[in-house]
């Protein structure tokens, strides 16, 4: 479900699609949609919904000020004697298509064993944003979360539309069959749940691709499931859908803006298109919020990626597609690495303890075509298990070797 962050390894169907993709974009006929500039982009807001995203790339500004609202809340709901003891524990989860039931998984596993973390954060990028809302509301949702990667099959994710959909729409593929599935998963009790935990001070993110821009954006899911708008439902699943929407494969997601009175639409493709994972600006300056300093409560951040992060042999066909296919992977598994390092390097700075999980190398099962159940069944018992030996997470960033 993830361009930007696609499964251990980019199989050649995919990177024939691609390619041809690129080859006709060209000829492809999209949709009309009203002209804006850069000016209007930055000062569009969603109608009927205040401070519920920000980009991932700026200078942090943003990004610490939501943390800094976040403690705020907690401290209102819970008084300044909660940040004298206890843990602030954040969960960022990567893309990687039917990887995820990796990290579905673990979830479950690390809840059979009782040490699941409760995480204050859960972020998601791709497949990994389906997978946060279910994760956000914990273990109560297990077995929903294991049913969608275990269950699910690609006729509930997606319908081949060929040609046609290349030369005269916008993608190759529909993704009316996941915009189904997620209607029927994410129901009105669950936002209302989500919304509860917001207001109790904890954080779900996720990440989207505004392509017109070119910027990874950061949605607060958590404010817009609180929000009386009639249409938070809806724009809660158009910023799921969005950022799974792979580019030139699933057809973009548009999200209606406006900026001085003038309404258009906002391209958004898939998170992974930006960032494998939600990563931190290594640039993001301390809070000078006196309260938010008083914060004592030990940090730790969780990075679950759906993916291998090791290199792996493998001799490449001197084919176009296999050489373009192995280089997109390589890429992809490069780019996942260095946001590992990026958070590592972080979390020492600030003296946060760090852990970050991915698919071993003891993981051979091959993919004989994309979400195909055995092969996500065998990922979830992987995962499960690692998590019931105790050998799910690594204290640092994985190796070249």
């Amino acid at each position: 479900m993830a361009y930007g962050t696609c499964s251990r390894r980019l199989r050649l169907p995919v990177a024939a699609l691609a390619l041809t993709l690129l080859a006709l974009a060209g000829c492809a006929s999209l949709p009309e949609r009203p002209d804006f500039d850069a000016d209007d982009q930055a000062a569009a807001t969603v109608p009927g919904f205040e401070n519920i995203r920000f980009y991932a790339d700026d200078d942090g500004s943003n990004f610490r000020d939501h943390v800094v609202a976040q403690v705020m809340n907690q401290v209102a709901v819970n008084g300044m004697e909660i940040l004298n003891h206890g843990s602030v524990n954040w969960l960022m989860i990567s893309g990687g298509g039917e990887d995820g039931a990796y990290g579905a998984g673990v979830m479950v596993g690390l809840s059979k064993t009782g040490k699941r973390p409760d995480f204050d954060m859960v972020s998601g990028v791709s497949t990994g944003a389906l997978m946060a809302p279910f994760v956000f509301l914990g273990p109560a949702y297990d077995k929903e979360l294991k049913s969608i990667y275990t269950e699910i099959g690609r006729d509930q994710i997606f319908q081949i539309v060929g040609l046609r959909g290349i030369i005269g729409g916008a993608a190759a593929a529909s993704s009316a069959p996941l915009r189904q599935t997620m209607e029927q998963k994410v129901t009105k009790r669950m936002l209302d749940q989500i919304a509860a935990e917001h207001k109790k001070g904890r954080r779900l993110y996720v990440v989207t691709t505004n392509l017109d821009a070119q910027r990874p954006v950061v949605w607060d899911m958590g404010a817009i499931a609180a929000t009386p708008a009639p249409n938070r439902r809806k724009l809660f699943l158009d910023v799921l859908q969005a950022s799974a929407a792979i580019p030139g494969v699933f057809p973009p997601v548009y999200i209606t803006a406006i900026a001085d009175g003038e309404t258009f639409k906002e391209m958004h493709v898939d998170g992974g298109s930006t960032m494998q994972v939600l990563t931190l600006p290594s640039r993001i300056k301390a809070t000078r919020d006196r309260r938010a300093s008083l914060d004592k409560r030990k940090r730790a951040l969780y990075i679950l990626m759906n993916n291998t992060m090791q290199p792996r042999f493998e001799q490449t066909k001197a084919r176009t597609f296999s050489i373009a296919g192995r280089s997109l992977s390589t890429i992809i598994k490069r780019h996942g690495i260095q946001s590992i390092e990026i958070m590592y390097d972080i979390a020492k700075s600030r003296g946060v303890a760090f852990y970050v999980t991915y698919v071993g190398r003891d993981f051979d099962k091959e993919l004989p075509a994309p979400f195909d159940q055995d092969y996500m069944t065998a990922l979830f018992d992987y995962g499960y298990q690692r998590a019931l030996n105790g050998d799910v997470w690594r204290t640092r960033p994985p190796t070249g070797n």
